[in-house]
């Protein structure tokens, strides 16, 4: 028994191994790929539901910078007061909601950029 590549994914598998527990593409006793169509479909639509939820989360972040920057909270004043850690700008919240702003627009941008090139190939 070996740690041999799986022929679908790439990824370690036992020689001996049936199917690969990474992608699930099953193997016949010669070592071909009986469902190769159907476990290249799922790696591809995983692979999207990977990119599409990055661009989710991407856009929740910029949401959060969007609120920070729109209310502009006045949070120093509640962690002084909580914690006493002796905050005395009030310029924090804006820097955080810029800096929430922009990790979320590159963010996205890179998501819908990595999607784009994804439905290409």
């Amino acid at each position: 028994m070996a740690i041999i590549n799986c022929r679908v994914c790439n990824k370690k598998i036992s020689s001996r191994a049936e199917s690969c527990s990474h992608c699930g593409a099953l193997f016949s006793d010669e070592g071909d790929v009986t469902n190769l169509e159907t476990t290249q479909m799922i790696q591809k639509m995983r692979k999207k539901s990977r990119i599409q939820t990055w661009s989710f989360i991407a856009m929740i972040v910029f949401i959060i910078g969007v609120l920070l920057w729109f209310f502009r909270v006045d949070i120093t004043f509640w962690l002084n007061q909580k914690f006493g850690l002796g905050y005395t700008s009030n310029n924090q919240v804006m820097n955080l909601a810029k800096y929430t702003l922009a990790l979320g627009f590159v963010g996205y941008v890179a998501a819908r950029v990595v999607g784009f090139l994804n439905k290409k190939k």
